[in-house]
């Protein structure tokens, strides 16, 4: 895990954990979700604005395929890829992952508004 690679990650990975199971602990669980792939019909035919944010470092699926993927079914997808991360890249790289996210609500808005 790429949040982990690093020593100084191992109180903050143990903190975040703790938090994780109190959470757990206290609330009734919840049914799993499981992604779906999306068809190639169903890429062509997304009309919502959407953001593809991935780890450099994914271990689910082959980055390079998913963006090749996604270029020649919808090439209006954006497409972020952040490096130094994995498939927990919301922990690996929180501010990373928050300026991706507020960047394309910010160029979707405008667009939007236009």
């Amino acid at each position: 895990i790429d949040f982990l690679k690093s020593s100084e990650n191992e109180d903050e990975f143990k903190q975040w954990f703790d938090f994780i199971y109190l959470g757990m602990k206290s609330h009734k669980p919840q049914p799993i979700v499981f992604a779906k792939v999306l068809t190639d019909e169903e890429l062509r035919n997304l009309n919502v604005p959407t953001l593809f944010l991935t780890g450099e470092n994914e271990i689910i699926y082959s980055v390079k395929r998913v963006r090749s993927r996604l270029k020649s079914l919808a090439p209006h997808v954006q497409i972020e890829i952040i490096k130094n991360a994995g498939h927990d890249l919301p922990m690996a790289k929180p501010q990373e992952v928050n300026y991706a996210i507020l960047k394309f609500l910010s160029n979707e808005s405008t667009d939007l508004i236009s």
